[in-house]
Order: C-alpha cells, then structure tokens, then sequence
C-alpha cells in the first residue's frame, strides 16, 4: 500500500524494499551493505522507513476494518493509531518533516470519527422512533381492547335489560299458567271427590275419566276377564303415581289393563266418601232388597235422584262409571264378564269407602251391599241414569 501512496524513484523503492530488484551483476540488491549506500541515500532511507511503516500499518488495519462489526470505529481507530506512531517517529528523530502527514491522518480520523457520531447518533434516532412507535401501537392495542371491552359490556347490559323487560312482561302470564297447573295438580288419590272437582274445574274425577278412556277400546272391552285381576302391584304404584299428579295420559297406554283397572277400583276405594253416598247406603239397601223387580227398579231410581239432588258430583261420577261398566257388559259373550260379575268386581270399591252413617262397615261388606248396588244398576242403567 505504501508503494501506491509514493513514487520514490528506483534506487529508492529498492532501499525501501529490499529484495524487491537486482543489480547489474545479477546479485539481489539486498545483499548490497547498507554502510556502502551514499550518504544522501542513508538519510533519503531514514525519511522513508518510517513513512513506509505507518502506511503499512495503515493498510494491514484497514485490512481488518472491513471484516470487523463496526468497520468506521475500527478505521478511526487505524488513523489515529497511525497518526500516533508517525508522532512518535517525528519526536525521536526531532524533525518536522511528517508534521502535514500526521495532520491529515488526523484530520481523516476526526472526519471519520464526525461520520460515525453522526451514523450513531441517526441509529439512536431511529431506534428511539422505533421504541416510541412500538409503545404507541402497544397503547393504540390497548385502547382498542379497551374500547372493545366497553362495547361488550354495554351488549351484555342491553341484554339483560331487554331480558328484564320481556320478563317483566311475561311475568303474569307465567304466574298465572304456575297458579292454574297447580289447580290441576294432584294428589288425587285418598282426596275427597267434590274437593278434587271444584279445584280441577272437572266434571268426573281425573283418575275415573283417564281410566274408563284407555279401557274403552274395542281390543280391550272384549279382555277376557277384565276387572278380575289387577295388575302387579309394582306397577299399579307406578301409574298411581302419574294419576295421582294428573300426567298419566301420555303413559297410561304403556300399562297393560289389568294395570289401570286395578289403579281405578284403588282410587274410589281410598275415596273418603263412597261415590253411592254415605247418607244413602239405608236407602240403596232398602232398594236392592226389594223382591218385585218393578218396585225395586223405581227405588233404585228415587235413590239415584235424590243422589242427583243431593250430591250431583257423586251423582255425574257414579253415572260415569255405571254407563262404561253397562259397555263392558255388552261383550259378556267374550269377555265372560256379566252384569253379576262386573258387581263382584267392582262392588265392594264403591260401597266401601270411608265407613257409612248408622250403618255397620262389617254388616254391608257381608250383605255384599256395593256388589248388589252395581248389579241391580247395570240391569236398569237406562232407567236410572237415561240412555
């Protein structure tokens, strides 16, 4: 690098770098003795060695700048540390002559060293830039989480008051539908008949209607023996418990009949009050017992009119049942289940409820007085209760 920054002439660029040429006798110039050169070559040689040595110094650092991180601190560095040697070599030969070299090495440092401020001090401008625009997008990021939150809660507050109003306005209606299903609510079974129709707004008792309705199909009126058996009693539990809350439509069909026939006659005997009347069971005995079939017919008649007169619920219930036993009746030829025999069945549950007045529970269960009851009103049903 040296010999591109100088052009000594040849003699010189030998002394300078010896082994460089040869002589006229073909020996290397470097094996020329030094103590031979001229005197005015000697102190050329002296002037020149230590230029020679700061430019390579120069070079080989300038070598290095160009592979390091920060090349333009490493060059400064270079020029400097350059301008400082040839200091040195001007100090210890007390002369002047590389006083414009050393200023320019050093004016080319500080030049260098300007750039550098000037590089680092627009990359402490845009690192800060960049700092304070990544804060200010975290914050524009926050602000609009913020917001979004807002818009979220006031949703959810819109919600809830179109939520309350609509409740508000359904609220009576849903009171209303609340008080009327527990009118219609059990318990239905062990409940005395009139109390259970005036809540129900009924005009037959629930458990009597739903039952006599799932029996009165063509495939079941013509059962062999229905009413004789009544079911497992496991199961009869089971369909009391839908009866008894009144929500045994939609199952009650999934029972077989001897099932429902034995929930039925269960029902009107836990009925506190016999459906024949309690006040009345003198005047039924007196009916039945009547030998001339005429006089016994109108009897009959008087006691289910005085029974209409007196208690029409019991009476329109008693009808009910009387009227869907007179059709179970009508396939006797089948179903072996005749007038007599439906009685038997059947009997004992209507007169046998919550004990009569003036009348032993004993002497009327001997008499067989429900089973007489029934027979003698399925004879005369049309009589009694109209066709």
């Amino acid at each position: 690098m040296a010999g591109n920054i100088f052009k000594l002439p040849g003699i010189f660029q030998n002394v300078m770098n010896p082994g460089s040429g040869f002589g006229p006798d073909g020996a290397q110039a470097g094996a020329l003795d030094e103590a031979a050169l001229p005197e005015s070559c000697q102190s050329v040689e002296d002037l020149a060695e230590p230029l020679r040595a700061t430019f390579e110094r120069l070079a080989k650092r300038a070598e290095k700048c160009v592979v390091r991180k920060h090349p333009e601190e490493a060059l400064v560095e270079a020029l400097r540390s350059s301008a400082d040697a040839l200091r040195q070599s001007q100090q210890q030969q007390r002369g002047g002559e590389y006083e414009i070299l050393e200023r320019v090495l050093l004016g080319l440092s500080e030049s260098e060293q300007a750039l550098v401020d000037k590089r680092n001090s627009q990359s402490d401008s845009v690192a800060e830039w960049m700092e304070a625009a990544r804060k200010a997008e975290q914050n524009l990021s926050g602000l609009q989480l913020c917001n979004q939150l807002l818009d979220l809660m006031r949703s959810r507050l819109d919600y809830h008051r179109q939520c309350v109003q609509l409740l508000e306005e359904q609220l009576p209606a849903l009171e209303d539908a609340v008080a009327s299903a527990a009118s219609l609510a059990g318990p239905c079974y062990g409940v005395p008949l009139e109390e259970h129709l005036t809540k129900t707004g009924r005009q037959v008792a629930y458990v009597i209607d739903v039952c006599t309705a799932a029996l009165n199909r063509d495939d079941v009126l013509v059962e062999e023996g229905l009413f004789r058996l009544n079911g497992p009693s496991g199961s009869v539990q089971k369909l009391e418990s839908f009866l008894n809350v009144m929500r045994a439509e939609a199952v009650i069909n999934d029972f077989d009949s001897a099932t429902v026939c034995g929930t039925l006659k269960k029902y009107m005997k836990q009925l506190p009050e016999p459906l024949v009347s309690q006040d009345l069971l003198n005047d039924w005995a007196e009916a039945c017992d009547t030998a001339e079939p005429d006089n016994r017919r109108f009897r009959l008649h008087a006691c289910c009119q005085r029974l209409q007169q007196e208690r029409p619920s019991l009476y329109a219930n008693l009808r009910h049942l009387v009227k869907f036993l007179a059709r179970v009746a009508q396939h006797q030829d089948r179903n072996k289940m005749s007038p007599k025999n439906l009685a038997i069945c059947i009997g004992p549950n209507i007169a046998g409820g919550g004990g009569p007045v003036g009348v032993n529970v004993e002497d009327l269960q001997s008499a067989n007085l429900g089973t007489l009851i029934v027979e003698n009103l399925l004879l005369v049903h049309d009589f009694c209760f109209g066709a």
